[in-house]
């Protein structure tokens, strides 16, 4: 059952995902959709970290000399 949520984010995080949501013919709430899956899937994955576990989930994920990042974690 879907339900809604609230979130909070600055103005242009805001922009970012209406644009990218667009491009992809989707929704707001399909790129976090996808994102959420996307982190549950490293979380089951990584079960003997010990460290942090929202620090270790992002470490080394974001390379800013690759392409368009989120496109690549949100093919479909």
């Amino acid at each position: 059952m879907k339900q809604k949520i609230t979130l909070s984010l600055d103005e242009s995080n805001i922009k970012y995902v209406k644009k990218y949501a667009k491009e992809l013919n989707g929704s707001v709430s399909e790129v976090f959709s996808h994102y959420i899956e996307m982190l549950k899937q490293i979380d089951a994955g990584n079960k003997k970290h010990k460290k942090d576990p929202f620090i270790e989930k992002f470490a080394g994920v974001f390379d800013t000399k690759s392409g368009d990042i989120m496109k690549e974690l949100f093919k479909k």
